[in-house]
């Protein structure tokens, strides 16, 4: 059976210093392994801000428009009833 690993930087690492023990293996590894897991959260947290920011937006686009609409009534108003 032959174990394949995909290209990533880890491999990369292990390619360019091989390790002498199976401890110093386990430990480079923990160390890609956090890496990974820190990304993958930054990306979550960078989604999910991001759906909220646009949210806000439509809202905020919702709420200028009614206040443009108040604003064109008052000055129609004064402009009718000086």
């Amino acid at each position: 059976m032959i174990m394949v690993l995909r290209p990533e930087p880890f491999v990369d690492n292990l390619c360019k210093k091989s390790t002498t023990n199976l401890d110093e293996l386990r430990q480079r590894a923990s160390k890609f392994m956090q890496m990974e897991e820190l990304r993958d959260f930054r990306n979550e947290v960078r989604a999910d801000g991001g759906v909220e920011k646009k949210k806000k937006m439509k809202e905020n686009e919702g709420n200028n428009i009614e206040q443009l609409k108040k604003d064109l009534m008052d000055i129609s108003f004064h402009i009718i009833h000086p």
